[in-house]
Formats: structure tokens, C-alpha cells, sequence
């Protein structure tokens, strides 16, 4: 170490990576590791619905292979590692947190979920303890594996803008952004970005150290980060650029001639990508997220107007309340995404999976003290590596502290905006953070070994367990991508590829919900009503209801059997329930506001209308309660009433201004017929024409004017408002021809009466048979 630090004070660009002969067999198989490892983000989803699932599963399984290949090469495993581990509070905090986590399942409802997250949690664990082992010792190795980092993300962001350019060719810059290449296999544009700017700091330490072609690693990454727009992303990326700078030029006394090679091959790269992102973003012509680069920083306000921002603060002061309400085990690890939807915005079904703050997260879901150790922890780490940074004699060490500090910036700001800790794409960073900053600069004294067999023991049980439930959780994850496919089968009444039984044998438990929160049995209920399977059906919706009952599903299904079963009062009241649930769930919505209609409940249907529109006030909704006040027979006076408040909240809006226009002309015809019954014709026709002045194009106010000129024997003003009539669209019946081919017949043009009756005739209207038969033989 001491030898590779004077070696390093010199200029560093020109340096290259030495090893000893012992190292370079050593840093080989480090190699196809590291290469192993950051395999990840290459990974294809094997028909699951998330990715997560094949990549833990993959590391899982990695984690046991290496820790295997380590076990049985003594020369890895060099149990002193654990006096160093014994003497660092960054590596008890972590143990701590990872116990604490495990301990959360005490307080958790739904263990599944805690059992599946803690899982992760220790194939996390899994990859710490092997690069631990594998890099003990061995720091210098960082080089390799940051110049590995260095390929993986030129193939990430290589991959990535062919895909971005392939869109923009055939459709649009807009397009070519909104599309799922600038998502890589991450599933979100944040964590696509979080993925690639959790290697940079490898990237820059990388191209400082190597060879100047190198450069060109960074520039195509910055681009990427800054094409997806991902402010949390811009922002750690602009800090450790901007630091990295900084540090760099004050730590190496550079020539005039080196500073113009360093701004070569740092600042011009990341000139360049900004240039050239902007450039794309403006051709998007976008005037929302991809507008531009500097316009998408300016939006990190709390006070924005941003739905993403307002809904983070909810998921935040949510996670404050649950801390106060379970401060001792919190709610369970991974049960935010269950225990957090009634407190959400009932707007629909879609609900948070995350509290994007990995902070108040862990506060909720473990508790206080465990979020405290969370937070200590990254405390520690930058207080530790500070520290390294100003006082380290050692410039290697200063540079390993500063990456670490780097890649500290880029994990603590994610996990203040988004969910870190569950992405395995981040994992491998954050285990080199914890690793950088336990053992560099440590003073490597001779230790008294541990107990090996004892420590392969419960590292194997730490590596091994893991394969079993994340083996579990892929292949429920692929079950869940074939159900959400079957989906659309039954919606549209076609045969299905599983079944409710399929489902119950497979018996998904780890874990037992889909991404949606929804549970596996409540869609094997709905394979059972399906298949008209109605009792077993009951069955498991029972059993989704202990689960989650939060989202109204079982409700609805309940409510959906009962009209099938002709159960009126049962269906009344399990669309209620359903409703009050998830007030603005559409299909809640409107078959509540149907079915309350349908009994005549005006008074459930006022309460609906207040229930929907503190949600979602919207005319749509207005118009949707108005026609089922009208279908449930509210007086007029109470429809008057129910538009004059429509018109206070909506008073320019056309559905509001047209339903007031129809109420008003329905009047003007009653009114209408009866003044022409009793022989007013005058002031009949005066009514219909104040309908017509509401609406011009109103085809009942046009065939009633016509069938009062019919009444009156002028024929020829008849035919003209029949015909006026029937040049728009909304009369059904045969009606009208009828009466306009009586018309016809009365100004003895027998062809264009005759085909009036066969229109008619085909419409199925009463008489025109007979009509036909009579003066069109």
C-alpha cells in the first residue's frame, strides 16, 4: 500500500495499475466475479413481471457459488477480516440493521412480505461478506474492478441510446424519451438512472487512472442520466462531478499542460453530453418532464405544483404517522405497500409500493431505533471517510475515500427520493461503499485468526438461504405475469391458459401478493367466477380479504356474483361497500351510481356524489350522478336544483351547459304538448322554438315542431323539420319515417312514401307493415 501511494503522487493520468506476480492470478478471478456480479443489468425478465425477481435470484445463487469458491481456497478466506469487522461501527450498524430488519417480522400483518424482503436484505448481506473476503487485503484491486464497471456501463448506455435512436428514427424525439429503452430492464426511468449514476464515480476515478480513451465510458453515461430526466439522478450527478473536480485538482499539483488533458478528458465529456441531451430534449418539443435538463432541476421545490412531488410529501408525512403509531417494530418490513392505501389518496387502484425515502421507510416499517441505526450508518460513512479524505497521508487512500464519498452522495440522495434499498441494480455499489470504508487505510496487523469451519457455517447459511425463497418468488412472479395475461382473456370471454385450481395448487406464499397489492387468492376467486364456480369463489375471497381488503376488489367480485345469482339486495349492498373503499375507481363509481338508480335511492346517490367528488371532482362525475338522479326519478325541482350546483362548480363547462339544455327543452316539449292538446297552438309552437333557440341541432325539438305541422296538415313544413331531424343522429324507432312518409302520401309522392315505410318497417315500428301492404303493392 505504502509503495503504491508514493508511486500515485506522481501525475496520475500517466499512471497504470501494478500488481505482484501473487496478485495478478488473484485479481484474474476477481475479475470473472465482478463481471459475474454486474451481469445484473443484463439480465432478461424470464417471463416474471418484475425484474427484481430473476436478479435476486441470480445473485442468490451467486452469492452461494462464490462464497463456495472462497470457502474452499484458504487463500480468500482470511478469517482476520473479522477483527476488522470487530473493530468498525459501520460494519456493527449494518449488522444491526440487518438484524433489526429480520426482527421486524414481530409487528408485521402480512409475514409474507417481511420474509420476501428480508431475503433480499441478506443476499444483499451476501454480497457484502464476499467482496469483503475477496478484496481484504487487496484494495488496489479497486482499479480492475472500476474499469469493469467502466465496460458494463458503456454496453448499459450503448444499449440504451441504440434503442433511444431506433424510436426517435421511426417516430419521434418524444416518443424515442417516453419509451421503455430509456428504461433499460429496470422497469422506471428514476431507477434506470439511479443505475447508471451509482457507477460514475467508478467511471471518474477510472478515467483519471487508465488511458485517455476511457473518457468516452463517462460521456455516454452522462448522457443517458441527463436524457431520462431523473431529477434526483441530475442533481447527484451534477455534485460529485463538480466535487470530484475539485478534490481532484487539490489533492495532485498538476502542470498547465495536465489541467488542459483533465478538463480533455473530464469537463469537455460532460460539456458534451449535457449539449447533446438538451439538444434532443428541445427537439422532443416537450414542455413538461423532457423540456430540459435545467428546467427539470428547477422543479426539486417542496412548494411545485408536480403530482410526483405533492404525492412523495403524502408518502412522507405517512410514514412520520406510522413511526408515531409503532415506534418499536414498526409495521413490518415490506408492508408499506400494503398498510399504507388506506391513507392514500383513494383515486383509484393504483397505490404506492414505496415510501422514495429509504429513511422514513425503515423508520415505519422497523421502527425507530433500527431507523436510527439506518441513519447512523450513513452518518458514520461520511464522517469515516471524510475524515480519510482531509487527514490520509496516503493520496490512494485520500482517492478511495473520495469514491466512497461519492458513491455516498449518489446512494443518500436516491434513498432520499426514491427506494434504494430494494433494487438490486444498486446493491453491488452500496456494498463496495461499506467495503471501501471499513478496510481503506486500515494498518493491516497480524491477527488471531477466527474459527473457519464455524464462520463457513453461518455465512453459508447467510448465502444459501436465500436460493429457496427467491427460486419461490420468481417463479410466483412469472404465475403473476401469465395471470395479469389471462386477464384480458376473461375480460373479453376467451379461454384461459390457468385456472382457480391451478392457482390454489401453486399456492403462492412468498410472496402472497402481486405488484398490485392485490392477493394470488383473490385471483383465483376470480378464475371461480369465471368458471361459475360461485361457492369456491366465496371461499378465497374470505381468505383475500385477511390479506388485503384495502383495495374493494372481493367486494366487487361479491357484488358482480350477487347480480348473476338475481340477489338485488346483496349486490345493493356489496357495491356499496366496494364503492365507499375506492370512491373514484371507476367501474365502483359508476355501477354504484347504476344500481342506486336502479332502487330509487336518491339519497345514496347524493351521498356518492359527495363521497366521489372529495376525491375527484370533475363534470364527468356531475354528469354520471345527474343521469342516475334522473333514471331514479328525482322531481324536477331536484334536477334543477342538481344543476344550478353543477353550474356553481362547473359554470363553462359544455357536459354541465348541454345536460342543463336538455333539462330546459324536455320542459319546453311537455309544456308544448299539452298547450297543443288543449288547442293553444300558438303558444305551443312558441314553446318549441325556445327549445330550439337552446339547441338548433336538438332533433327532438325538430320532430315534434314536425309532427305539429303534421297535426295542422301542412305537410310541407312537416317534411322539413322530419327531415332535419333525421339528418342527425340520436332517433331510433322508425317514428319519423312513418310519419314523413304520411306526409308524402298526403302530397301524393307514393315512391318517397313507400321507401319512409320500409325504413320504418325495418326499425320494427308499429303499422308500417300494414302501411306498405296498403299503398305499395
Amino acid at each position: 500500500m505504502k509503495k503504491n501511494a508514493k508511486r500515485t503522487s506522481s501525475v496520475p493520468l500517466k499512471n497504470k495499475i501494478h500488481h505482484t506476480a501473487n496478485s495478478a492470478t488473484i485479481d484474474f478471478k476477481i475479475v470473472g466475479i465482478v463481471i459475474a456480479y454486474l451481469l445484473i443489468d443484463f439480465l432478461p425478465y424470464f417471463d416474471s413481471v418484475e425484474i427484481i425477481y430473476p436478479q435476486f435470484l441470480y445473485l442468490s445463487v451467486l452469492n452461494f457459488v462464490v462464497f463456495g469458491f472462497i470457502a474452499l481456497n484458504p487463500s480468500y478466506f482470511d478469517t482476520s477480516v473479522f477483527s476488522v469487522f470487530k473493530k468498525s461501527y459501520v460494519f456493527w450498524a449494518y449488522l444491526a440493521f440487518t438484524l433489526l430488519c429480520m426482527l421486524s417480522i414481530v409487528g408485521a400483518r402480512n409475514i409474507s412480505l417481511s420474509i420476501i424482503s428480508v431475503i433480499q436484505m441478506l443476499v444483499v448481506f451476501g454480497i457484502f461478506i464476499n467482496f469483503s473476503l475477496l478484496l481484504y487485503r487487496k484494495m488496489q484491486v479497486l482499479y480492475t474492478i472500476a474499469f469493469l464497471i467502466g465496460i458494463s456501463l458503456f454496453f448499459q448506455a450503448l444499449l440504451t441510446l441504440n434503442g433511444f435512436r431506433q424510436v426517435a428514427e421511426t417516430e419521434s424525439f418524444l416518443s424515442a424519451l417516453q419509451s421503455n429503452h430509456l428504461k433499460g430492464n429496470t422497469g422506471n426511468v428514476n431507477i434506470f438512472a439511479a443505475s447508471v449514476l451509482i457507477k460514475i464515480p467508478f467511471i471518474l476515478m477510472a478515467i483519471t487512472h487508465f488511458n485517455a480513451w476511457r473518457k468516452w465510458f463517462l460521456a455516454l453515461a452522462c448522457t443517458s442520466v441527463f436524457l431520462v430526466s431523473a431529477r434526483a439522478a441530475i442533481l447527484s450527478l451534477l455534485i460529485i462531478f463538480i466535487s470530484f473536480i475539485i478534490f481532484y485538482f487539490k489533492t495532485y499539483k498538476l502542470s498547465g499542460a495536465v489541467i488542459l488533458r483533465v478538463f480533455l478528458f473530464l469537463v469537455l465529456p460532460m460539456l458534451i453530453a449535457f449539449g447533446a441531451s438538451n439538444f434532443i430534449l428541445k427537439k422532443s418539443n416537450d414542455g413538461g418532464r423532457y423540456s430540459s435538463t435545467a428546467a427539470r432541476l428547477g422543479q426539486i421545490n417542496i412548494n411545485s405544483k408536480d403530482n410526483s412531488i405533492k404525492l412523495r410529501l403524502l408518502f412522507w408525512k405517512n410514514a412520520v404517522n406510522f413511526t408515531k403509531e409503532k415506534p418499536v417494530f414498526g409495521i413490518g418490513l415490506g408492508n408499506w405497500r400494503i398498510e399504507s392505501i388506506p391513507y392514500e389518496p383513494k383515486g383509484g387502484l393504483d397505490i404506492s409500493l414505496h415510501t422514495h425515502n429509504d429513511f422514513l421507510e425503515i423508520f415505519a416499517e422497523t421502527g425507530v431505533l433500527n431507523g436510527l441505526i439506518y441513519l447512523s450508518l450513513f452518518i458514520a460513512l461520511l464522517l469515516v471517510n471524510g475524515k480519510m479524505v482531509i487527514k490520509a497521508d496516503d493520496q490512494q487512500a485520500k482517492l478511495f475515500a473520495f469514491l466512497a464519498l461519492m458513491l455516498l452522495v449518489v446512494y443518500g440522495i436516491d434513498s432520499i427520493f426514491n427506494f434504494p434499498m430494494y433494487r438490486p441494480t444498486m446493491k453491488f455499489g452500496f456494498c463496495m461503499l461499506l467495503i471501501i470504508t471499513i478496510f481503506n487505510g486500515n494498518k493491516l496487523e497480524s491477527t488471531i485468526g477466527y474459527n473457519k469451519l464455524k464462520c463457513s457455517f453461518w455465512l453459508f447459511l447467510f448465502v444459501a438461504l436465500p436460493i429457496y425463497f427467491n427460486y419461490y418468488g420468481f417463479k410466483t412472479s412469472q404465475l403473476e405475469k401469465s395471470i395479469l395475461l389471462d386477464n384480458t382473456n376473461i375480460d373479453n370471454n376467451l379461454p384461459t391458459a390457468l385456472s382457480g385450481d391451478s392457482i390454489v395448487r401453486f399456492h403462492p406464499k412468498y410472496p402472497n401478493v402481486l405488484v398490485t397489492s392485490e392477493s394470488f387468492v383473490e385471483h383465483a376467486a376470480v378464475y371461480y367466477i369465471y368458471e361459475k364456480k360461485h361457492s369456491i369463489a366465496k371461499k378465497y375471497l374470505d381468505s383475500a380479504d385477511k390479506i388485503n381488503r384495502y383495495l374493494a376488489t372481493p367486494d366487487f367480485l361479491r357484488y358482480y356474483m350477487a347480480v348473476v345469482e338475481n340477489k338485488a339486495d346483496s349486490a345493493y349492498f356489496f357495491i356499496k361497500t366496494s364503492f365507499y373503499q375506492r370512491p373514484s375507481v371507476e367501474r365502483n363509481f359508476k355501477k354504484a351510481i347504476e344500481t342506486a338508480a336502479f332502487k330509487k335511492d336518491t339519497v345514496e346517490l347524493y351521498k356518492m356524489y359527495r363521497a366521489v367528488s372529495a376525491l375527484k371532482n370533475t363534470s364527468a362525475n356531475w354528469e354520471i350522478v345527474y343521469n342516475g338522479l334522473q333514471n331514479a326519478g328525482l322531481s324536477a325541482s331536484g334536477l334543477q336544483k342538481f344543476i344550478s350546483q353543477g353550474l356553481n362548480q362547473f359554470a363553462n363547462d359544455s357536459l354541465v351547459i348541454n345536460r342543463r339544455n336538455l333539462f330546459h327543452i324536455q320542459k319546453y316539449l311537455v309544456e308544448g304538448q299539452r298547450l297543443f292538446l288543449a288547442g293553444q297552438h300558438s303558444k305551443a309552437l312558441q314553446e318549441y322554438k325556445k327549445g330550439l333557440a337552446l339547441d338548433p341541432t336538438n332533433v327532438f325539438v325538430m320532430q315534434n315542431i314536425g309532427f305539429y305541422y303534421y297535426n295542422l296538415g301542412q305537410t310541407e313544413q312537416a317534411i322539413s323539420y322530419f327531415l332535419k331531424a333525421l339528418q342527425k343522429p340520436g332517433l331510433t324507432g322508425g317514428q319519423t319515417e312513418f310519419y314523413l312518409a304520411q306526409c308524402y302520401l298526403k302530397n301524393n309522392d307514393v315512391g318517397k312514401a313507400c321507401q319512409c315505410f320500409q325504413i320504418a318497417q325495418a326499425a320494427g315500428f308499429s303499422g308500417a307493415a300494414e302501411a306498405l301492404a296498403k299503398f305499395c303493392k
